[in-house]
């Protein structure tokens, strides 16, 4: 399936804001320590790249786009698998 424009800047946003988070949780060696406030604006960041990755690929909060969510089964009876076999 090609992937449209929207979803590979959205792609894109969200691979470098996880490595600006990775990066301020556990800086590269030589590199300072990121203070609190670095650490709350790459989360904030990995958050809103998050959010565009749900619009772009039209995903809702359950995680699945709507044409694939799963649909409900059959509930299971309560007798249905006993171990002791009665």
């Amino acid at each position: 399936m090609p992937i449209g424009t929207a979803q590979l800047r959205a792609r894109l946003l969200w691979e470098a804001a996880c490595e600006r988070l990775r990066n301020s949780l556990q800086p590269p060696k030589g590199a300072p320590e990121s203070t609190s406030d670095e650490q709350l604006e790459a989360y904030r960041l990995a958050q809103e790249a998050l959010e565009a990755i749900r619009q772009a690929f039209d995903i809702d909060s359950t995680g699945y786009p709507p044409d694939r969510k799963p649909q409900p089964g059959p509930k299971p009876d309560g007798d249905a698998r006993r171990v002791d076999g009665q």
